[in-house]
């Protein structure tokens, strides 16, 4: 019997760091998820929970530490003209004492930078997250479809799964120097796209109803520009239907590196 699906999303929505229209409400989401990610992401590799959170779930989470009583009225025997800090400097103050510093990839990040958090870094952790929304959403939609396969052997299809993205680290990319050019299936050249695209091609080949497009092996002789083009878009498409058809959503998909 294939496993049941878990509607819920393992990770933030990228869209979840774009969203927030305050400064201090970015700086909290921020702030929150870098201070508890190595030990979420850890967790939901081995120990999956029995429901992932759903979006409002994961909003209400990474707003939690911003949380703090509004000034109100002016106490009784207080000046009314002396104002106290406002409730966007409270949560600064809120963030500054819980954490201090986060990390992200090996450097350490002042949370008091994050009150206006440079571009590029923003830019990086949003990118992080279409990543491991992919590899993730991936592995529970080919876990649904090729039960038999993970039943019958383990290691082996765990390992075909890994070779589909570049690094030692498995699934938890995370784990390693944050990349500084596109690789693995979004390389920038034919020879580096091919091994990771013919792994990916062989995944999706265990599924049902896979094009007849995606059943021919891939070579190096027969790999060119054009031929690169039909096997993604068919490969694309065929993955996004299938995902939707199962999770009732669309999926996480990779970007490329912001550079």
């Amino acid at each position: 019997m294939p496993c049941a699906i878990n509607r819920g999303y393992r990770f933030p929505e990228p869209a979840l760091l774009l969203g927030p229209k305050l400064p201090e409400c970015l700086q909290g989401y921020i702030t929150t998820w870098l201070a508890c990610r190595p030990l979420w992401i850890g967790q939901v590799d081995h120990d999956l929970p029995r429901n992932y959170p759903l979006p409002q779930l994961w909003r209400d989470f990474l707003g939690s530490g911003l949380t703090t009583q509004s000034q109100g009225a002016a106490p009784k025997g207080k000046d009314p003209e002396k104002k106290g800090p406002t409730v966007a400097e409270k949560r600064k103050v809120v963030m500054r004492d819980l954490f201090g510093s986060v990390e992200f990839h090996g450097k350490q990040v002042s949370v008091a930078s994050l009150a206006n958090p440079p571009r590029h870094l923003t830019k990086r952790i949003t990118w992080e997250l279409f990543e491991l929304g992919f590899h993730y959403e991936l592995r529970d939609l080919d876990c649904y479809l090729a039960h038999k396969c993970w039943a019958d052997d383990l290691i082996g299809h765990e390992q075909l799964l890994h070779s589909i993205f570049p690094g030692k680290a498995g699934l938890v990319m995370w784990s390693e120097q944050f990349p500084e050019d596109n690789y693995g299936m979004w390389n920038n050249t034919l020879i580096g796209v091919l091994p990771y695209l013919e792994k990916f091609h062989e995944l999706i080949c265990a599924w049902d109803n896979a094009p007849l497009l995606l059943v021919v092996p891939l070579t190096p002789d027969s790999f060119t520009d054009t031929k690169c083009w039909e096997v993604m878009h068919t490969v694309t498409a065929f993955y996004v239907q299938t995902f939707f058809r199962h999770f009732g959503r669309p999926p996480i998909v990779p970007h490329s590196i912001p550079l």
